[in-house]
Order: C-alpha cells, then structure tokens, then sequence
C-alpha cells in the first residue's frame, strides 16, 4: 500500500474524497481509506460502510457487489480538537484501529482528494469524468444521475434518458483534463459489447489528432431488456434482439468513424453463423426501426470465435443527437446459399501485428491451410476440421510477401499477404 497521506493542518479537516475500486471478494468487508488526525477517532470506509468512530455512526453504502464501483465521500470542516496534521491511509486502517474489516484485497483504480467539500455540480462534473473513463452507471435504474462535462453541461439526461439509464458507457475528449477515451465497455458488462474509434480498437490515450475533437462524446446505455430474441416486424424471415442501446452524442462527432465489438458467441451455438448477424441502427432515436430509418451493417470479421467485429460505424448523420441500435439475425432456415470467400484481416499489416484469416465455405469439410513466403518456403502447414464459417488467429510476420493457401476436398483458396 502506498505511504500515508499526509495532509497539513493549514488544509483544515474538510475534504471530497472519489474512489474507484473492485473488491476481489465483495461479501468480506475491507477497508478502502481511513482519515485520522492524532486525538481524534478516525473515519473509516469499506467496501460495505462508511464509519466515524468518533460519533459512532454508519452509513451503510454497497451493494456487495462483485463489479468496479465508484465512491464518493464529503466531510464538512470541524473543529479540531488537535492541530496535529491528518493522515489519509488508501487500502488499511491506522495503527491501533480494532474493527471487523480487512485489509484491502483488490483493485484500487483511482482515487482523487479535494482539501474541501465540492459544490453539487462540481461534484458530479467528477463523478462523470470518472463514470466515463471506467465504464461506471451513475445512480441506479430508480434514479439516475446526469453526467455533465467540464462546463457543467449535460452530456446524459438521466430523465430523459431513464429508460435506457443501464450499463452506461461511452467514449470522450476532456484536453484541459489530458483525457481520451477511444474504447470503452460497460464495467457492468465488458465483454458483451464495446465500442472504439476506427483505428483505435486496442489503446487509449493517443494524440489530439488521432482523437475524438474536444469535448465530443458518445455515451451508449440499454433498456435492460432481455438477450433473447423476437420476430423482426420490419425484416421478413429474421429476429431482432430484445434489447436495444442509446447513442447520445455531443459535439462534433458525426464525422468519425466507430467500430463495435459484441459477444456473438453466446448465441452462435443455436444454428446461426456469424455471418447471420448484423447491427441495426435506427437513426430516428425512438427505437422503431421502421424502413427508410434504419441502416444495417455486415459483420467484418469474428475473433475468437465468438467475437463479432463491426466497423465503418457513423453515429448522428441526421443531425438528431443521438440513434438507437441492436442486433438482426436471418433464421437459419431462410439463409441464402454461401458463397465461398476468404478474408485476411488486417492485409496489409505491420510487422509486429497479429492477424486473421476467415473462410467462408458451403458445407463443413478437412481444411488443409499453408502459409508460404515469396521464396515459397513453407512458414506453417496445419489441418481443421472447419464449419461452414471458420476463423483462425496468428502470430505476427517479419516484413514481406507471403502467400495464404487453403484447400477443401471441393474447393481452394489463396489470398496473397503483405507485412510492412
């Protein structure tokens, strides 16, 4: 744990303390921070409570819940009985402090301290910060919080937005606090689905150029509504998934370019393929979509098996402010015949990035697959047992010419390979 803080009388003993934190066992109670000025009982807070052992009183504050969380705390200025300095502890208690509570156990993300109570908006100005950059939910479905930029203005009404206030996260530009976020999950969520900006899939952080312009954001949230699937009204011989996501945007950002990544896997063993599923996106923002309204966009590529990778995204292109989207799969009884078809992603590539390779064929069959240089030396040469749609994930390639051949007992295919 790191050293106490130290914290100089002339601070006075008024303070905002945030914290963001995952405890690695959420129904032991652990210690998150503890305050303590010499003669006084110290404040203490856990992952379950806030507790001062001077007044003895208790707050209870969590849910026992296994997810990152975000916690704030205010103590309004008192007379000291001391002008001893006080000590801030992240992670433990002070010395000679006997209450049932561990040792923290976990992650401790981030924490800020403000030496005064922060006034309401300035307040949630950094909850929202913070809610963004950890894909946090601000308040609960009863009642939400509004998260609001560095100017105090709303980026997510949570009235307006209330029915769509789950699992919220988004992607943002704060230059004056050297903040960026290009991809972003819900930490509710984070394997279910994530958006990045195009080129930006694997790393935040980088240069104003390559980012979001300043103060442009994109906060996505969810109706809760079940992953299952219903009849499409609006698409003959296909089902649309029940729940559906905002998109609520600010500032320029109807000129970038966004990808989406979404766990395909949970449902690729109900006799659909990957290739079945599209993402559909309403632009009216009421969630009907209705035809001329909506646009539906192909899978580009699977990862894993199980990853679904959707790109070329453009979020407000009627000037609304926000879209809603989901997911459309065509039953697998009215599938149209596959034509077959090799992908190589990305081509060309650098030489130090990994790659993939996704076949596409009419009936599942031994795949025989070799990776040949320009001199025809054989690199590698492996056999699968391939279904109709097949993806595989390699190592990076020093720089070259290679050349991709894959043979099926009806078909063969060869895609040439370019690493810079």
């Amino acid at each position: 744990f790191p050293s106490p803080l130290y914290i100089p009388t002339t601070q006075g003993t008024a303070f905002t303390l945030f914290m963001v934190a995952q405890t690695a066992h959420p129904q032991e109670e652990q210690v998150l921070w503890s305050w303590q000025q010499v003669g006084q009982a110290p404040l203490v807070c856990t992952n379950q409570r806030v507790a001062d052992l001077q007044r003895l009183e208790y707050l209870n504050v969590s849910n026992s819940s296994s997810t990152v969380s975000l916690h704030t705390y205010q103590q309004s200025a008192q007379k000291a009985t001391t002008s001893a300095p006080a000590y801030l502890r992240i992670g433990q208690l002070p010395p000679d402090v006997n209450v049932p509570a561990a040792e923290w156990s976990g992650a401790l993300a981030e924490f800020l301290l403000f030496p005064r109570v922060l006034a309401p908006q300035q307040q949630r100005q950094v909850e929202s910060y913070l809610a963004l950059k950890y894909g946090l939910t601000l308040g609960d479905q009863d009642e939400g919080k509004d998260y609001l930029d560095r100017n105090g203005q709303v980026l997510w009404d949570a009235e307006k937005n209330k029915a769509f206030h789950h699992r919220l996260f988004g992607l943002g530009t704060d230059l004056q606090s050297s903040w960026q976020q290009l991809r972003s999950s819900s930490s509710l969520a984070p394997e279910l689905i994530a958006m990045s900006l195009a080129q930006a899939a694997a790393y935040n952080g980088q240069t104003e150029r390559d980012g979001l312009p300043d103060q442009a954001y994109c906060i996505i949230g969810d109706d809760d509504a079940p992953l299952t699937w219903q009849d499409a009204p609006f698409l003959a011989d296909a089902e649309k998934l029940e729940r559906t996501w905002l998109v609520q945007l600010s500032g320029d950002v109807s000129n970038q370019e966004m990808s989406m990544t979404i766990d395909l896997g949970r449902w690729l063993g109900d006799g659909f393929l990957a290739t079945d599923y599209q993402l559909l996106i309403d632009r009216s923002g009421r969630g009907n979509f209705t035809e001329g309204a909506t646009v539906y966009i192909s899978l580009d590529h699977l990862s894993e098996g199980r990853f679904g990778h959707f790109s070329g995204i453009h979020w407000d292109t009627d000037g609304s402010g926000s879209d809603v989207f989901s997911l459309v799969r065509i039953n697998a009884d009215h599938r149209t015949s596959l034509s077959p078809a090799l992908r190589v992603y990305p081509n060309p590539m650098g030489k130090a990035s990994r790659w993939q390779w996704q076949l596409r064929i009419a009936t599942p069959s031994t795949l025989a697959a070799q990776l040949t240089n320009a001199q025809g030396q054989v690199v590698w040469r492996r056999t699968y047992l391939a279904a109709d749609y097949f993806a595989a994930n390699e190592a990076a390639l020093p720089a070259g010419i290679y050349f991709l051949h894959l043979e099926t007992p009806q078909e063969t295919f060869t895609q040439k390979l370019m690493v810079q």
